[in-house]
């Protein structure tokens, strides 16, 4: 090392101004004043400042540069003797001359030079020196972060004395300003948007609940809650909005009672080959209140669980979408589920019960409001174990029923024998070797059914009907496609409409209706037909008022071509119970491919049958 001093001329220092210190202190102050991880650590201050930074990291490494060029000619080394090389550095120069130290890193090599000025032989600390290493990753840093932050700009930075609510501004090179941040922390954009207009496909809320829409989404707009489950949301194709996986309504009234069924044997019994039995139950509470509550379809089949019910015929019921379905289902989760599951209760728990739920909630989320119904009774008094669970099912319906608030209809209570708890006499079916059915309703069991269904449901409904003939006019000016609705023509007999044709005469009157209707035609012992001309594709709606006096058989209906056939379009068949009062039957259906021609048929047997204000409507 040199001994020899040189001159403190030509030494630039940096703006680091440090008091006298030991050679350690001085080495970290170097080393975290200027290293980049000072300039990580200030990136705030790097924000605002950066050009000033650019200026002061160049300032430096001028400086250091002017310090190399002092070169090594007065620089000193610590040694195990020197521990901060100025014992040499004192002996090597001249008093009143600066000198160096060089400061190792761990490694050896060197961090910074600590400045000196011998002061009579003392070592007066002046300033650190870092190694133009630092200077140059300082300088590094300053200038990424001036690139950075370029076209940023916060409140006062270039104008203090600035008056604003602005707190950020994202500005181009030349001052044109995209974006901006006031101090309500919204965000504003070109062309006036702000914040609200905004694409995201998520946004988060501090309760943890969040607005999700991305593509694939079964609900647009959706809220989800902490479980990430759907809170409300709208279905994308009927646009209906979804609360709590439920399809809510925008009805300025009550609801239209146009109804569906699904079900078992019970339910499927009331129809063949697309006429309505006696055993229809549903078709009873029809009849009850003049089609207000109307049986647009019936989803049935014989032998079915609830299990089944709910995989073969419920995405049926949600494709034909009427406001209503009618379910009534369970029979045979009690006959079966014991022989299936080894334990009725268990098979109930874990397979009739959560079926029911995943029907009522199916329906519910299509839209379609469930009209949840107890099992009629059976005949169980031989099986403890049935029994039980015959009440265990009916008794959780009426209870779920409850706490979602949908209708209900205790078809139990309307059937069971209070005394026996199998079916009230008469109620039941007699099978064919006329023993009682356990399970199937008997025609006055079904009517029974249908008054309890009609008295709970009719509530919910709106009064509001299907088209009904109200005045006579020719076919061709209105949508009935039937001439002479009101029985005002009459045959040469004058004893029955004119344009029927008599197959079987017995006996026939016309009468005026009290009502001013038209008039009544009634019927004994008779069948009459009528033949009509269709238009495959159509969309029709048979209606009638009907009465008769008797539990004797009578039919009124619509046969797809001659009166032999057995396939039909619409209307009663073998309807062997007591229509009390008049009543407005009503079905509607669409007329089958290839079908041109059908035939209106009406008779009955020793019975009087009323019938007036008949039509069939294109709809």
């Amino acid at each position: 090392m040199s001994s020899e001093g040189l001159p403190v001329d030509g030494v630039v220092g940096t703006d680091i101004v440090l008091n006298t210190r030991s050679t350690q202190q001085a080495t970290d102050e170097a080393k975290s004043s200027l290293s980049a991880d000072s300039a990580a650590q200030s990136a705030d201050a790097a924000f605002k400042f950066s050009r000033q930074a650019l200026s002061a990291a160049t300032d430096a490494k001028e400086a250091a540069g002017n310090a190399q060029n002092i070169a090594d000619a007065n620089t000193y080394y610590i040694t195990p003797s020197d521990p901060d090389g100025t014992i040499a550095g004192i002996a090597g120069t001249p008093d009143g001359e600066m000198f160096r130290v060089a400061v190792p890193e761990a490694n050896g090599a060197i961090a910074a030079f600590n400045i000196y000025k011998n002061s009579n032989g003392i070592a007066e600390y002046i300033t650190s020196q870092p190694n133009s290493k630092y200077v140059e990753e300082a300088l590094d840093t300053a200038e990424t972060a001036e690139i950075r932050t370029r076209g940023f700009r916060t409140i006062g930075y270039s104008d203090p004395n600035q008056v604003s609510n602005i707190v950020l501004e994202h500005v181009s090179v030349n001052g044109v300003r995209f974006m901006y941040q006031d101090d309500k922390a919204k965000s504003y954009f070109p062309y006036g948007a702000d914040v609200r207009d905004a694409t995201a496909k998520s946004v988060n809320f501090d309760g943890g609940t969040r607005l999700v829409s991305t593509d694939g989404d079964k609900y647009l707009g959706a809220e989800t809650g902490l479980d990430g489950n759907t809170i409300w949301g709208t279905d994308p194709t009927t646009a209906r909005k979804i609360y709590l996986n439920r399809a809510l309504f925008n009805n300025p009234g009550q609801l239209l009672g146009d109804c569906s069924s699904s079900g078992d044997s019970i339910s499927d019994a009331a129809m063949f080959n697309g006429a309505f039995k006696p055993f229809g139950w549903q078709m009873w509470a029809s009849l009850n209140t003049n089609c207000r509550i109307r049986i647009d379809g019936v989803y049935a089949t014989a032998g079915m669980r609830t299990d089944q019910i709910l995989a073969t015929h419920i995405p049926q019921v949600v494709a034909a979408r009427n406001t209503f379905n009618i379910h009534m289902s369970g029979r045979n989760d009690i006959v079966q589920g014991e022989g299936i599951a080894g334990n009725l209760d268990k098979y109930l728990n874990e397979v009739t019960i959560p079926s029911f739920i995943k029907i009522f909630e199916t329906l519910l989320l299509a839209g379609i409001i469930p009209v949840v119904c107890t099992m009629a009774a059976q005949g169980n008094s031989s099986s403890a174990t049935q029994r039980a669970g015959e009440h265990k099912l009916n008794n959780w319906l009426r209870a779920y029923a409850r706490k979602q608030k949908l209708p209900f209809i205790d078809l139990h209570k309307a059937t069971v024998d209070p005394a026996t708890g199998d079916w009230l006499p008469g109620y039941n079916k007699i099978d064919e070797d006329g023993n009682p059915d356990p399970s199937h309703p008997s025609e006055t069991g079904a009517k029974a059914m249908g008054k309890a269904l009609s008295d709970a449901l009719e509530a919910w409904t709106s009064p509001v009907y299907p088209t009904i003939a109200e005045e006579q006019i020719a076919a061709g000016l209105t949508n009935n496609l039937l001439a002479n609705p009101l029985f005002y023509t009459l045959n040469g007999a004058g004893d029955a409409p004119d344009g029927w044709t008599t197959v079987t005469a017995g006996t026939s009157s016309i009468a005026p209706d009290p009502e001013g209707k038209g008039n009544i035609w009634t019927l004994r012992n008779s069948k009459r037909t009528k033949q009509i001309t269709l238009t495959p594709g159509d969309k029709l709606g048979f209606g009638f008022f009907i009465k008769s006096n008797a539990d004797v058989q009578f039919e009124f209906y619509i046969a797809q071509g001659s009166a032999s056939s057995t396939n039909y379009l619409a209307g009663m068949r073998t309807w062997n119970k007591k229509v009390d009062d008049f009543s407005y039957f009503y079905q509607e259906f669409v007329v089958p491919s290839g079908v041109t021609t059908a035939t209106l048929v009406i008779s009955c047997g020793a019975v009087d049958i009323n019938t007036k204000q008949i039509g069939l409507f294109k709809l």
